[in-house]
C-alpha cells in the first residue's frame, strides 16, 4: 500500500491532468469527442484533468491520445510545445499553481506591466491579425489568456523573481512593441508608452512590493530565457523563444518544459549567478534613468 502511495505522488497526476486539458482545449475539443477517443464518460474526462486517473491503462491511453511516450507523460522526458497560444495557456496554468516564479527571459515581466504595456501590445497585435485568418485568431485567443493570466496574478500573488536584460529595455525604449517597421506617427506614439513603460518599472525597482523582486542586468546574453515554477517540492521549468517584448515573436517557434532534476539544476546554477550580477534598488533605478535619458524620446 505504502508503495502505491508513493508512485503515485511521484507521477505528479495533476500534472498529467493539466496536459490532458490543454489539449482539449488547444484543439478546441467537446468533452464527449475527448471522452469518446479516451473510452471514457465525460464526467471521467473532467476528473481525470484535475488529476483523478486511478488506473495505469487510462495513462496509456491518455498518452497515445497525446501521441507522446508514457515515459514524456510522466515527465520523465521533455514535453514540447508547438505555437505561443498552447506555450502561454500552459504557462498560465502553471502560474495559478506554483508559488513562486523565477522568470529570467530578460523581458520586462509581463504580470506586472502597466496598462502602457498592453496598449502597445495591442497595436502589435493588431498588425498581426492583418497576416492571415489564422493566426488573426491565434493572436485575439491569446490576447484573452494574457488577460485572464493578469487577473489571476492579482488573485493569488505568488512570489516574482525577474531579470531584465538592459539590452531589452534599450529596444523597447527605441522601438516600442513594433512588430514590423512603422510610420513615424505610430512609432513615436509606441515609443511614448514604451517611455512611460520604463518609468514604471523604475518604480518597481525603487519601491517594490513585500511579493516582487525584480534586478536589471546591464550585460548582453544569450537571448533565449526561461522560467522556473515552485510549488512545495515540484519544479518545471520551462525554456522559449516567445516573447512580448520589442517585435513579438508568436507565429513560430517551439518551446519546452521539463521536470528532471538535472536540467533544473543547471537553470537553477544559471539563474543565481545572474542575479547575484544584477543590479538591484537605487542602483537599478538610477540604470534605468541612465537609458530613459540616452534612448527615450525627447518630449
Amino acid at each position: 500500500m505504502k508503495k502505491s502511495v508513493q508512485l503515485r505522488n511521484s507521477i505528479r497526476l495533476d500534472e498529467v491532468g493539466a496536459r490532458l486539458q490543454a489539449y482539449r482545449l488547444d484543439r478546441k475539443l467537446p468533452p464527449e469527442q475527448l471522452a469518446a477517443k479516451l473510452g471514457i464518460s465525460r464526467a471521467a474526462v473532467y476528473r481525470a484533468e484535475k488529476g483523478e486517473i486511478a488506473k495505469v491503462d487510462l495513462l496509456v491511453r491518455i498518452a497515445n491520445v497525446l501521441e507522446i511516450s508514457l515515459r514524456e507523460l510522466l515527465g520523465i522526458a521533455i514535453e514540447y510545445i508547438d505555437g505561443a497560444v498552447p506555450f502561454f495557456r500552459r504557462v498560465a496554468q502553471l502560474e495559478e499553481e506554483s508559488d513562486q516564479i523565477i522568470a529570467f527571459s530578460g523581458q520586462i515581466p509581463y504580470l506586472l506591466t502597466s496598462a502602457h504595456y498592453d496598449a502597445m501590445l495591442a497595436q502589435a497585435f493588431e498588425v498581426l491579425t492583418k497576416i492571415d485568418a489564422e493566426t488573426g485568431d491565434a493572436v485575439r485567443e491569446l490576447a484573452l489568456v494574457l488577460r485572464q493570466r493578469k487577473d489571476a496574478y492579482q488573485r493569488r500573488r505568488p512570489l516574482l523573481v525577474n531579470i531584465v536584460f538592459a539590452a531589452e529595455l534599450e529596444r523597447l525604449l527605441l522601438r516600442g512593441l513594433t512588430v514590423r517597421d512603422e510610420p513615424t506617427q505610430r512609432l513615436e506614439e509606441q515609443r511614448r508608452k514604451a517611455k512611460l513603460e520604463a518609468m514604471h518599472l523604475r518604480e518597481l525597482v525603487l519601491n517594490q512590493p513585500i511579493d516582487v523582486q525584480i534586478g536589471i542586468l546591464p550585460e548582453a546574453l544569450p537571448s533565449t530565457g526561461f522560467q522556473l515554477f515552485r510549488r512545495s517540492q515540484h519544479t518545471v521549468l520551462i525554456v522559449s523563444p516567445y516573447q512580448l517584448g520589442d517585435r513579438p515573436n508568436l507565429p513560430l517557434g517551439a518551446a519546452f518544459s521539463m521536470t528532471c532534476e538535472e536540467g533544473i539544476g543547471h537553470h537553477e546554477e544559471a539563474a543565481r549567478q545572474m542575479w547575484s550580477r544584477a543590479l538591484k534598488g537605487q542602483q537599478a533605478a538610477t540604470f534605468i534613468d541612465g537609458l530613459i535619458e540616452r534612448y527615450g524620446i525627447v518630449e
